[in-house]
This record gives C-alpha cells, structure tokens and sequence, in this order.
C-alpha cells in the first residue's frame, strides 16, 4: 500500500468521520462558519473559549468548530491592525501609535495611561468585528452549506456506484 493511500485510509478517513458524524451538511456548515467568524476575533486568546462556549449553546459540532477556528489562526494577527484601524475611524477615537519605541516608552512615562490606550484600541477593534461578524457569518454559511451539500450527493453517487 503507497504511503498517500495509507496516510487516507488510516488518518484522513477517520477524521472526516469523526467530523461529520450525525451532522447534516446545515448543522456543519454552521458550525464551520462561526469557528472561522469567531477564529479571527481582534483579542488574542479568547477564541477557543469563545468557540466553545457558542459550539456548546447552539449544540454545534465541537471538533468542528475548533479545527475550522484553529485553521483560521494566522489570520487573526493579520486582521488585528485593520480591526483596529477602521475602529478608530469608526469611532473617531485618537490613533495608537504602532512603533515599539513608542510604546515602550509610554510605558514607561504613563503604564496605566498607555493600557487604557490599547484596551480603547482593542475595544474598537472588538466592535468592528461585531459589526462584520453577522454578515460574513451568513454569506460563510450559504457558501459552506452548498459546498457541502455538492459534497453530499457527490460521496452518495460514489456509493452507490461502488456497490
């Protein structure tokens, strides 16, 4: 057996089982969308506990959720500094200064000062995510669900045909 046949058979075939089991394409396109919506979520490390709060009250697919938040990962950092960007135009609050220096400096002069400065700032970026998340939540599901709805009937044909 060629090792990419092996790697299917004994690992990707029991997680797409795990992963699908007792979920219709609705259910896990729901579930896909909101671990990718919450996974980019402008506070760094919330997003696990975040997902499975919402995974466990809507009684969403867990693993699901998780993998599709953890998958979407590296886009929260590059997303953090637009979040934070449109915030303080949405809002109209003073700009954060970026520069390591700079911050570290205030620091320096006024901790207290320059946290509440981030926390503004992290704030904004936290309504501009609500702001978009519903919406792009919606559009993600409608995508997903029709994905996985061809993929469906695609693995129902294959079936049927092999027997």
């Amino acid at each position: 057996m060629k090792y990419s046949q092996q790697f299917l058979t004994y690992w990707l075939a029991p997680l797409k089982d795990f992963l699908l089991r007792g979920a219709s394409p609705h259910q896990l396109s729901m579930a896909i969308a909101a671990g990718l919506v919450i996974g980019v979520f402008p506070i760094l490390g919330t997003t696990t506990l975040f997902c499975t709060a919402v995974a466990l009250a809507f009684r969403w697919n867990l693993a699901a959720v998780q993998l599709a938040n953890y998958s979407i990962y590296p886009l929260q950092f590059l997303l953090l500094i637009p979040f934070i960007k449109t915030g303080e135009y949405l809002f109209g609050i003073k700009p954060l200064s970026y520069s390591l220096e700079e911050v570290t400096a205030m620091m320096g002069e006024a901790p207290l000062r320059t946290l509440a400065e981030i926390g503004e700032a992290l704030l904004v970026a936290a309504l501009t995510w609500a702001l978009l998340a519903l919406p792009v939540f919606y559009l993600l599901h409608l995508l997903l669900k029709r994905l996985l709805m061809k993929m469906s009937i695609s693995n129902k044909t294959e079936e049927v045909s092999e027997q």
